[in-house]
Formats: structure tokens, C-alpha cells, sequence
């Protein structure tokens, strides 16, 4: 299996699509699963947490990616522990808040922004490095994007402007590694609505604000999100459709055709409505 015996680093794993895909790497025989979570705090999770007490091979680690000292900390840190790391999946994430850019607090905004791509980018910054001094024929750098990361809607602007940068990023990464370490595989998954505490990501701004804020002419958008998450597939099926395009090579990676469907809609739109002097 593609899995086996690999060490893996996956953040986000507390819920969502992280947790589906560590199951998911635990029931295929992972060698070992290090999963990142701000959740793995000691305070909550306690459920999840005494789910992965008796495995021996996962490590729960509490840590905010957003801080990239604790990221360079626990990359020094695994350096140590094990030879290399074979596979890196990056699923935190956070909806931000719903409204236009002159009503949402600019705190929100930095925060969403933070989350979703600088956390991206301080992983790749400090785990690339143990990618590189993988054995297996294939190490793996993985970025999750979303459905909201090719197309574009109303209402939601700083979660899209991260996902859309997460694509750049992630094809400019691959870009730049081909010419040094070129036996590392690249992918970018674009979920569409999987099960996941998304519309709960206001859980996270306690320390900081009270509630996520939604504009009143953002409401039915965001219970529309909400309800769609709801209904939308498990998480563990998400990962195996992950695991089957890594398989295959494919360096973008859709759970449902509705994503390709919009994007091709949304090239269409800049074609038909392009002006070239």
C-alpha cells in the first residue's frame, strides 16, 4: 500500500478532513502518524485523545502552525526522533468570517489569512527539509485547498483569497523543488463539502474575539455552508479518494466533479470577459 511504513505529519488531524485522513493512514499501516492540532492541548479532545492512547505509533502534538518558532522547534525535534519524514499533509484550516471586506473585523481577516496560508507556508519552510531526507521512493508534500480555492463567491473573501493562495503557492513549491529534490511529489486536494467542524471555526477565537463574525446579508450564505457540510461525504472517504489520486500522480486532486465544473465556468467568464490591447 502507499501508506505503509511511512512516517507522516498531517495538521488539522483533530477533525475535518485531517482526522479522516490520519484514521484513514492508521487503518493502512503507517509506520508512524505525528498529527498537529491546535485541539491537542490537553483540554479538549479528550475523547480523541483516549481514542489514540493505546496506539503506539501516533503522536498527538499540540501546536499552532501560525507560530513558525514552534514549528522550527518541533521539526528539530522529530529531526531526532526519526530518520526522516515521508509524507507531509497539510489540512489546518479555518471558514473565517462571512461579510465584505469594510464590515469584517480586520482581526478575523489576519487570522483566516494566518491559519490557512502563512501555517502552509512555516510547515514547508521547516519540513521540507526532512522530506528530502526520505528513503522512499516517493515523499509526499500535500496542501488542502478547497472547492473555494479555484471559484469564487460573495460573502467570503478571506478564506478564498488563502485557498486560491495555497494553489500558488503549493504549484510554485513543486516548481522550485523539481530543480533541487526532484523525487518529491506534490499535490494539492481540493475537497468540496465534506463533514468537518468548518462552520464551527469561531470555536478558535476565544482567546481573542467572541463570536465569527457573519454580516447580516451573509447569514443564509453561511447556513447554506453549514447545512452543505452537514450532508457533505465523511471525511475517511475523502481520504481515500486523496490516497488513490497519490497513487496515480495526479498533482491536483477534486472529491467531486462540481469543483472542476465551476472552475471551467469561471475560466470561461475571464475569457469571455477579457480585453486585450
Amino acid at each position: 500500500m502507499f501508506i505503509t511504513d511511512r512516517h507522516i505529519v498531517i495538521t488539522g488531524a483533530a477533525s475535518g478532513v485531517g482526522l479522516g485522513i490520519a484514521q484513514y493512514c492508521l487503518q493502512n499501516k503507517a509506520a508512524q502518524l505525528f498529527l498537529l492540532d491546535c485541539d491537542f492541548d490537553g483540554h479538549t479532545n479528550h475523547q480523541l485523545i483516549d481514542m489514540y492512547a493505546a496506539e503506539k505509533n501516533v503522536n498527538l502534538i499540540p501546536l499552532d502552525i501560525r507560530d513558525d518558532s514552534a514549528v522550527k522547534a518541533l521539526s528539530n525535534k522529530l529531526s531526532q526522533q526519526v530518520p526522516c519524514i515521508d509524507m507531509v499533509i497539510n489540512c489546518a484550516g479555518v471558514s473565517g468570517p462571512f461579510g465584505a471586506v469594510w464590515e469584517v473585523p480586520k482581526e478575523q481577516v489576519d487570522w483566516t489569512l494566518a491559519v490557512n496560508l502563512t501555517g502552509t507556508v512555516n510547515i514547508a519552510r521547516h519540513f521540507l527539509p526532512l522530506l528530502q531526507a526520505s528513503t522512499h521512493d516517493r515523499p509526499c508534500f500535500v496542501s488542502v485547498s478547497s472547492h473555494l480555492g479555484l471559484v469564487t463567491k460573495a460573502h467570503l473573501f478571506s478564506y478564498q483569497m488563502a485557498k486560491h493562495a495555497v494553489v500558488a503557492f503549493t504549484e510554485a513549491l513543486q516548481q522550485d523543488c523539481q530543480l533541487l529534490h526532484p523525487s518529491i511529489q506534490f499535490a494539492i486536494f481540493f475537497p468540496y463539502f465534506v463533514k468537518s467542524n468548518l462552520a464551527n471555526s469561531g470555536r478558535h477565537l476565544a482567546k481573542y474575539q467572541k463570536n465569527l463574525y457573519i454580516a447580516s446579508s451573509a447569514k443564509n450564505f453561511f447556513q447554506g455552508i453549514a447545512t452543505a457540510t452537514e450532508k457533505g461525504i465523511e471525511p475517511i472517504e475523502a481520504a481515500k479518494i486523496l490516497f488513490d489520486g497519490l497513487e496515480n500522480k495526479a498533482f491536483y486532486i477534486f472529491t467531486d466533479e462540481q469543483t472542476l465544473q465551476d472552475f471551467q465556468q469561471r475560466v470561461n467568464g475571464i475569457l469571455k470577459e477579457a480585453f486585450l490591447g
